[in-house]
Formats: structure tokens, sequence, C-alpha cells
């Protein structure tokens, strides 16, 4: 199945594009397909996405066709689902 990821702030320049397209297994869940995202683009784009324990970190805004979603529950995604990332921005 296909699903659309887009990367907002900071993860679009990281990831070197805006969105994309990735292959993912049918019923495959957000945590399996934030680690693919973060094999793609590498160490500092990993750090901002998912922990130590390989978990999505709690500070990261997932929207699952423009709807927040629980992170921790790790839903399952669709044939044609749209996910957007977002980090927390710090500093001042």
């Amino acid at each position: 199945m296909q699903v659309t990821v887009e990367y907002l702030g900071q993860l679009g320049h990281l990831a070197g594009r805006g969105e994309e397209t990735l292959e993912a297994a049918e019923g495959q869940g957000l945590a399996a397909l934030l680690a693919d995202a973060a094999e793609r683009h590498g160490e500092e784009f990993r750090a901002i996405v998912l922990d130590d324990a390989g978990a999505p970190r709690p500070s990261l805004m997932v929207l699952v066709n423009e709807a927040p979603v629980d992170k921790a529950r790790t839903p399952a995604l669709k044939d044609g689902d749209r996910v957007t990332l977002l980090a927390a921005i710090a500093g001042g």
C-alpha cells in the first residue's frame, strides 16, 4: 500500500523534501512507518522523530488524514493515508 508522508518545518529540511510517498505493508502501524522514514533520512532526522528505544518522540506532532493521533497506540495505516509530521521547535 502507499502512504503519503508530509514533512513540515525542519523535518522537511532534513528529509530534503516536503513530502514523499512510501510503500508500506498492509496494516503497517505508524511506529513502523516512522522507523522506515528515519532509516531513509539519516541519524539527525531519526533523533528528532524517534527516541532511543525507537518509539515516536512525545514532542512529535503526527496527523493522519489531518486528524491528530495518539502515537503511543501506533494506529494501523490504510492505503492512501496522508501522514503529516511536525517536530516541536525549541529555542528562544
